[in-house]
């Protein structure tokens, strides 16, 4: 495992832990999801487990935090991967704690109802310009069971910078 490739995950939801655990499984990186929800990190971190991916083992390297700001210590990359309708409170909390060499990458479906914002535009709107610059956002009609699952996927990565987008096409 390299340990300056950090990668934090930011929401342990089913979608947010598949991809989590797609990295933790490559052995590149050290990965550490955000959850919200103090239980849902001590079964991760316990019994590998988590209630919004039933039946799927998660791998030990994985681990799970409820701190932000712990979560983001030292990131290479960071994913925002809640809730589409809390992403805005939730990345508001952790934008001064995102390294600004960070590649970041939405993961996040839908658009915020109160604005019909994408998630890429509520992160603009949050996170510095210097951040933006290596912002991309991953999208398609992955599911996160069939990506815990192993089954044949398809996903899209679109970055601001060409050079942000390959990154990111090479992490996944």
């Amino acid at each position: 495992m390299t340990e300056d490739r950090r990668v934090a995950v930011i929401g342990a939801g089913a979608w947010g832990t598949a991809l989590g655990m797609l990295l933790a499984e490559k052995d590149e990186f050290t990965v550490t999801l955000w959850s919200f929800e103090a239980d849902v990190a001590e079964s991760i971190n316990d019994v590998h487990e988590n209630r919004y991916l039933p039946g799927v083992r998660l791998p030990e390297a994985l681990r799970a935090e409820t701190d932000l700001s712990r979560t983001l210590k030292g990131a290479s990359v960071v994913i925002s991967a809640s809730p589409a309708q809390v992403v805005r409170e939730v990345m508001t909390e952790a934008a001064s704690n995102v390294p600004t060499d960070a590649l970041v990458v939405s993961a996040s479906k839908g658009i915020e109802i109160s604005t019909l914002l994408r998630m890429d535009e509520v992160l603009g709107q949050i996170l510095p310009e210097q951040i933006m610059d290596r912002f991309c956002v991953l999208s398609g009609p992955g599911f996160a069971i069939e990506v815990a699952g192993h089954a044949p996927t398809a996903v899209v990565i679109a970055g601001r910078t060409t050079e942000a987008a390959k990154e990111a096409q090479k992490i996944f």
